[in-house]
């Protein structure tokens, strides 16, 4: 089988830093959402075990507190430089996921 691949840059580019933080936290809140959705659906509609998502959403925002913590001491005049890079690998379907 040929691996599916494929590597993609998210973000790239220097922000000022109270546009950088509004980036950097909305794809920190959009991902706890998914998990709290996925968490929702999960244990409502399937009774599914919903430890994955709920372990996921506690570390997400301990990340996001950290993040938080990162733009209260930066100062609010720079320059701040993001980057984020997505690598997307299909894997076999009987292979067990990672975290998301």
């Amino acid at each position: 089988m040929n691996e599916l691949k494929i590597d993609l840059k998210l973000v790239d580019t220097d922000f000022t830093a109270v546009e950088a933080k509004e980036v950097v936290l909305a794809l920190f809140d959009y991902k706890i959402r998914f998990h709290q959705a996925k968490r929702f659906s999960n244990e409502e509609r399937f009774n599914k075990d919903i430890h994955h998502s709920e372990l996921r959403i506690s570390e997400l925002k301990k990340e996001r507190e950290r993040l938080v913590e990162f733009f209260e001491k930066a100062d609010k005049s720079a320059r701040i430089t993001v980057s984020s890079k997505v690598d997307i690998i299909e894997v076999a379907s009987n292979q067990e996921r990672k975290t998301a």
